[in-house]
């Protein structure tokens, strides 16, 4: 079986991407073998195995371009490109439901938790086109994290 962890970037075409950001995609993809794999293959040559024989792939989509560097690195790190693709329409309000006391939220792209919120479709979550769907199945906006001074 394969296992797809994909980054996407959707830029202005004036835009590149940089090197750091093919970084942030292979943790991740190392974070996930961690997780999902690391009790069958320990060392980190099974994790380059794994990564050569396309059982976990990462794959960075962007609507602009890699600098030279990002693409080297890419190439270095066994991470597929895929450049200067249209992104057409797709769900990006995620609708979570709280595991503390089931309350629905709903956080935007830009929101506070929005990186960190994961959607568990299993719960009844869902990813939702517009905030009038999100309301309308009953999710209220995500508060902003207030720190006391």
């Amino acid at each position: 079986m394969m296992f797809v962890l994909y980054k996407c970037k959707y830029w202005a075409s004036y835009k590149d991407i940089h090197e750091k950001h093919i970084f942030q995609l292979f943790g991740t993809t190392m974070e996930y073998w961690i997780k999902n794999f690391k009790t069958k293959c320990k060392t980190f040559e099974d994790f380059a195995k794994i990564l050569n024989n396309n059982e976990l792939r990462p794959v960075f989509y962007t609507s602009t371009s890699l600098s030279e560097k990002a693409r080297e690195m890419a190439d270095a790190l066994s991470i597929e490109i895929i450049e200067n693709a249209p992104i057409g329409e797709f769900p990006r309000i995620k609708c979570n439901i709280s595991g503390r006391d089931r309350e629905k939220i709903y956080h935007l792209p830009f929101d506070q938790q929005y990186d960190r919120t994961i959607i568990e479709k299993e719960k009844g979550e869902f990813y939702a086109f517009t905030v009038k769907e999100a309301e309308d199945a009953g999710f209220r906006r995500a508060f902003k994290h207030r720190f006391n001074s």
